[in-house]
Parts: C-alpha cells; structure tokens; sequence
C-alpha cells in the first residue's frame, strides 16, 4: 500500500469500495464510510500511524508489552493449545471441499490461477503480456534460425 492515504481514501469513496480490502459498500449499511468493517478501519488508521512515525509505534508497543507483560503471554499460552477452525470450508473458486491445511482454495493450479485473475486483474494481464512476448520472441528466432 503507498503512503498516500488521503488519495486511497478518496478514491475508495469515489469508486464505492472498501480502502483496506476494495470489498463493494453499499450505501445503506454505510453511509459514509470507505471501509467495509471496523476491523478494516482500525488496520487503515494503524497503517497509517506506523507509516507517519514507525520508531514511536515500536515503542509505544514495547512499552504496552512490558507494561502488561504477564496479561501478554497469559493470552498466547491460553492460544497455544487450541485448534483453530477454518474459516472457509470449501474452495473460493470451484467449492470442493478443503482438506488438511489448506484455507482458500483446494490447491489445483486452475482454482489458484483463478483467484489470481480474480484479485489481481493488473498483475495478471502484465503477466500475460510478458507471456505472449516471450513467446513472439521465441517464434522470431525460430523463424530466423530456422529459415537460413
């Protein structure tokens, strides 16, 4: 995420989506809002902190461990023993059901490619265009290996 905050916030109210996870708002659950949840505002807002003062965050953070350090790791010991429930229980992209560790997708190359079209339009039509002129490249030289 660049550091320019006010312009991502400006432009998720300008094209109605979530400035943390670019999830579509609707207006009637929030109004005003350019994130779809508390959680996401709170993420954006200490984003946005650590990258205006990244030395004084560790601090404050240090000072809150060392303040309430007992609290700190009472919490991770009582974490440590549990298993964790998986939040999704079938693949994003064909709804097979996941097994063993996975949490998303069910691990074919076809479900992962997918997501990665799905999220990432940009990325992946800059990966194909190095793909096809790899392969242009390839065809060039063949032709001019190939007819001499």
């Amino acid at each position: 995420m660049s550091g320019d905050f006010e312009a991502i916030l400006a432009e998720s109210r300008r094209n109605g989506c979530c400035a943390e996870c670019g999830a579509e708002l609707h207006s009637r659950v929030s109004a005003r809002s350019a994130f779809c949840s508390e959680q996401h505002r709170l993420a954006f807002r200490d984003r946005r902190r650590y990258r205006a003062d990244p030395e004084a965050q560790r601090e404050r953070s240090r000072r809150y461990y060392w303040e309430n350090r007992e609290r700190v790791l009472e919490k991770a010991a009582a974490k440590r023993g549990r298993v964790r429930q998986p939040g999704r229980l079938s693949c994003s992209e064909c709804g097979r059901a996941l097994e063993g560790r996975q949490r998303v997708t069910c691990g074919s190359n076809r479900c992962r490619a997918q997501r990665f079209k799905r999220l990432r339009p940009v990325a992946y039509a800059e990966r194909e265009r190095q793909k096809a002129e790899r392969r242009r490249a390839r065809r060039r030289e063949l032709r001019e290996g190939g007819g001499s």
